[in-house]
């Protein structure tokens, strides 16, 4: 008999296994409650709330290297992506196929968890029925719809092998050149001693710069190395300096900021992105240093940058202070746990705050540095 196993999830520590199954359960309800919703009111922002769901719950499996569940849960998320699109109507029949799918990956997930394995190939059949629904003709959904159900219910699992999707990966952009004289070098001294600082004056923990230092030039090199390492890491050493001239009473309110408040704290930008400016060589890392608040999505700050316009690597210091600020600041969850909230967290902004591949890149970042032995 055929069985389908998944040795790099089941060799994981256990208790990571542990953590990982809360998450799940987490991710799964997230998505049943937004179907339910999406059952009594088409509301185009529940469409984009399950998408940003979907795509959680396929980076925490991906992040345990679950990836035969994953390649089903990538095509669900296709389905949901050509509803946000407006190119394919919700209705309740597709919100019952997604549950169906969901909780048989759960029923997958929790077999590897306690035997190993799964029998039979249920991933493969999964993914066919996906992309026979994906690939119906208009107005021929309920039928197919029904008929992948039926399957779903009875159908022996099918054997063809489903073609993996591409997912694509930005181009590296034209290095900017920095010099690699002892000027820079001593440069770089200094913003290293100046950020150090920083973590000791109480605002971040000890030990916060090398982590975010390791994370980005991580997470560069799995992008090809669109930026210079050299810019990148200066931008990483100096991006927070201003908070150091942000009063206390500011950074310690326990009540919501006022907008004269908060203004306040986004002007913490200027003080890296100005110096770094001033000194020859730096302008790219200021320009880093100057964006990494911009969303992917327009919505950040100080100039409503979006898309492909915002610099990579003021993209890359945002995914990882995003993770560093939950796994490493947040005292009421432990360390383990608050991973996967944070994956789960910067997944879910995928096309929002973050660049796609970007999250892409930072997901196998992660997994290199918290989850494979």
């Amino acid at each position: 008999m055929t069985v389908t196993t998944c040795p790099a999830f089941s060799d994981l520590d256990q208790d990571i296994i542990e953590d990982f199954s809360e998450c799940l359960r987490e991710n799964i309800d997230a998505i049943e409650s937004c179907i339910s919703l999406l059952d009594t009111e088409n509301d185009p922002e529940l469409i984009h709330r399950l998408f940003r769901d979907m795509h959680s719950f396929k980076g925490n499996c991906r992040m345990v290297q679950l990836d035969p569940v994953a390649k089903p849960i990538h095509a669900l998320e296709e389905l949901v992506s050509d509803m946000r699109q407006g190119t394919r109507e919700y209705s309740t029949m597709y919100g019952e196929f997604f549950m169906s799918i969901t909780l048989r990956i759960e029923a997958m997930i929790q077999s590897f968890s306690t035997t190993g394995e799964v029998p039979g190939e249920p991933q493969v059949l999964m993914l066919k029925l996906i992309h026979d629904v994906q690939g119906c003709e208009k107005g021929q959904d309920s039928q197919a719809i029904n008929k992948a159900l039926d399957s779903l219910v009875g159908a022996s699992p099918a054997t063809t092998e489903a073609a993996q999707t591409k997912i694509s990966t930005p181009k590296p952009q034209k290095a900017l050149d920095t010099p690699s004289s002892q000027e820079n070098l001593s440069d770089l001294d200094f913003f290293k001693t100046l950020s150090l600082q920083l973590d000791e004056l109480g605002i971040y923990k000890t030990g916060r710069t090398e982590i975010l230092l390791d994370l980005c030039l991580s997470t560069n090199n799995e992008l090809g190395k669109p930026v210079c390492t050299e810019q990148l890491t200066a931008a990483v050493y100096m991006h927070d300096i201003g908070m150091a001239f942000v009063p206390r009473y500011i950074l310690e309110k326990p009540s919501k900021l006022t907008q004269e408040e908060f203004k306040v704290i986004q002007n913490h930008i200027n003080a890296g992105s100005q110096m770094l400016e001033k000194m020859p060589g730096w302008k790219p890392a200021s320009e880093i240093v100057k964006q990494h608040h911009e969303k992917y999505n327009g919505s950040g700050y100080p100039q409503g940058l979006n898309g492909e316009s915002i610099n990579p690597g003021a993209m890359i210091i945002a995914l990882s202070d995003t993770f560093y600020a939950v796994t490493n600041e947040r005292i009421d969850r432990s360390y383990k746990k608050s991973l996967f909230s944070a994956i789960s967290m910067i997944n879910g902004e995928s096309g929002e705050q973050f660049n796609p591949d970007f999250v892409e890149a930072f997901n196998e970042t992660i997994r290199s540095r918290y989850i494979k032995k």
